[in-house]
C-alpha cells in the first residue's frame, strides 16, 4: 500500500525531468494540462477517500453520494489525462527514445490513420 501512495509522487518528478526538455510550445501546453488534471485529479480522490472514512463521513452525515460524485469526477479527469499523456507519448514523443529504423523496418510498422 505504501508503494502505490508514493506513486503518483515519483511519477511527478518523471513528469518533470520530461516535461523539462519540451521546447515546442504546443506539446508544452498539452503537458501542463496532463499535469494539472492530475493533481486535481489526485486531491478530489484523496477527498472522496477522506469522506468514506469515519473521520470525513461525519461531514457528509455519512452518505457515499458525495464520495461517489467525487470519484466519478476523478475518473473522468485521470480519463482525460490519460489522453493528453498518450497524445504526449505516440504523437509528440515525450519521453520516448528515439528509434533509428531501417527504411524497410519504418514500412513494416502498422498505422493507425489519424
Amino acid at each position: 500500500m505504501r508503494q502505490d501512495a508514493s506513486a503518483p509522487l515519483r511519477l511527478h518528478y518523471q513528469g518533470l525531468i520530461d516535461g523539462s526538455a519540451i521546447t515546442n510550445g504546443k506539446v508544452k501546453r498539452i503537458a501542463n494540462w496532463h499535469a494539472i488534471l492530475n493533481i486535481i485529479a489526485l486531491i478530489i480522490f484523496a477527498a472522496s477517500l477522506y469522506l468514506r472514512m469515519n473521520a470525513g463521513a461525519v461531514w457528509v452525515d455519512y452518505g457515499l453520494k458525495i464520495p461517489f460524485v467525487l470519484s466519478l469526477l476523478g475518473v473522468i479527469l485521470i480519463s482525460i489525462s490519460g489522453w493528453l499523456g498518450g497524445a504526449l507519448s505516440f504523437e509528440h514523443g515525450v519521453g520516448v527514445a528515439p528509434q533509428h529504423d531501417s527504411p524497410e523496418e519504418e514500412v513494416a510498422k502498422v498505422r493507425f490513420p489519424v
